[in-house]
């Protein structure tokens, strides 16, 4: 999806979100499937282990919130509510905390036998550190936005200390590093373009509203700030409220796939 779809475009970006969530439907039902036949695993592969399927699941399911991040900021604008900067916040940091979930199941010893998890970790937990420090950032617009000016300078001083924390360790992943990608290559960046990006724009913000605190608001900056409760977009379209699973669409369904080649099988 994403390579096909440019993410240019409202449109776009409901079409690789859809795609994406699909994809993490699939891996349930897989996962569904394995547990009812009571699979023993040493029966399976390495990749049909749970571990590698909520791997691949969680990614699915991050790549998807991405999605929806990128649809709200494509709107965003200074003059948008406290309700809309709150909420696409609380997508970002949903997004991190889905990208924590595959950082996880990647860290499980049937997948590092895979000289490749290493990568795959890396990814992910570069990933999650950019969008807990954009979280953070736009927080910090909340906070700015309702007058809480000791509130924003701390929440700018930490977003700063994550990005340098985020950007110090995606480097030092050497060549890597240019392939993390905060979406897809069409919007042609990767993540250390984006900590550098986000950096800019936080420290000439903190700059300015230490000054304009110094001079009027005269708040003082906390000790702490709440830490921000992800809104996971995505994995309620998993099952529903009784905890059924959702079912895949019909044209993924076994029955529904055909191939020539069968066509001339004797009956």
């Amino acid at each position: 999806a994403a390579s096909v779809h440019t993410w240019n475009s409202k449109e776009d970006l409901a079409l690789v979100k859809s795609d994406y969530m699909n994809s993490a439907l699939i891996f349930e039902h897989i996962k569904s499937i394995l547990k009812k036949a009571n699979t023993k695993p040493n029966a399976i592969t390495n990749d049909l282990t749970t571990p590698s399927l909520d791997m691949c699941q969680y990614l699915c399911l991050a790549q998807g919130q991405v999605t929806l991040y990128e649809a709200l900021k494509m709107k965003l604008n200074t003059d948008q509510s406290v309700a809309t900067y709150t909420l696409i916040s609380q997508i970002a940091a949903g997004a991190a905390d889905l990208y924590d979930k595959a950082l996880i199941s990647s860290q499980e010893s049937i997948i590092k036998v895979n000289p490749s998890s290493k990568a795959y970790g890396a990814h992910f937990k570069s990933l999650s550190m950019l969008f807990k420090a954009r979280a953070e950032y736009l927080q910090s617009m909340v906070d700015r936005k309702k007058g809480n000016y000791g509130n924003e300078i701390f929440r700018l001083i930490r977003c700063e200390n994550m990005i340098d924390e985020g950007y110090d360790f995606t480097k030092s992943n050497g060549k890597q590093s240019i392939h993390m990608m905060a979406g897809p290559a069409s919007l042609g960046k990767n993540a250390l373009e984006v900590f550098k990006t986000l950096k800019r724009t936080t420290k000439q913000r903190l700059s300015s509203v230490k000054k304009e605190n110094q001079k009027i608001y005269h708040e003082k900056i906390p000790d702490d700030c709440d830490k921000i409760a992800g809104k996971n977009m995505m994995s309620k379209n998993i099952r529903d409220n009784e905890g059924e699973l959702v079912a895949l669409p019909k044209e993924f369904l076994p029955e529904s796939l055909s191939r020539p080649m069968f066509a001339s099988i004797p009956k």
